[in-house]
């Protein structure tokens, strides 16, 4: 799986931070990272700890949809929650994790400097990958029978 900073050296990510505004923030376990809503207004990368993404359904029932750990990108992106659903990544253990402003991601900076094109498309596969992975999966779960089911699951 590809990094969302890979290709981008250490002069190129300080560029990075001041145009996209990058923010770090620590989080202790139990924490709530961030809120996950229906319009892509942030990205977030883990840069240390574990983390999940939980969501809740009509009756207030939790249910862990996806573990993250180091260098594991989250956001609306990736995991656009329903509109009556509520969404949350929450810390598992001490956290790290920096967010990049959408506006500021889709958006070249005015000097269209290179990291900042090499950051969009390392997202844009980051995004591919995680949709070729919910493919997959609809795939498995389309299956009529159990036996149908673990075939797929195991060629794939």
């Amino acid at each position: 799986m590809i990094h969302l900073f890979a290709g981008i050296d250490d002069d190129g990510l300080k560029r990075l931070a001041q145009c996209m505004r990058m923010r770090v923030s620590h989080f202790q376990p139990g924490e709530q990272i961030a809120v996950l809503g229906t319009t892509i207004e942030k990205v977030g990368i883990l840069l240390e700890g574990n983390a999940h993404i939980e969501i809740s359904d009509a009756d207030g029932v939790c249910t862990r949809v996806q573990s993250l750990e180091d260098g594991d990108v989250f956001g609306e992106l990736f995991f656009l929650p329903h509109e009556d659903r509520f969404c949350l990544v929450e810390a598992d253990t001490y956290c790290r994790a920096m967010f990049l402003d959408w506006q500021h991601v889709i958006r070249p900076c005015p000097q269209s400097c290179e990291p900042h094109g090499r950051l969009i498309a390392n997202l844009f596969q980051l995004a591919a990958e995680k949709t070729r992975q919910l493919s997959a999966y609809a795939d498995i779960l389309s299956q009529r029978t159990m036996r149908q089911k673990l075939l797929t699951y195991l060629h794939g």
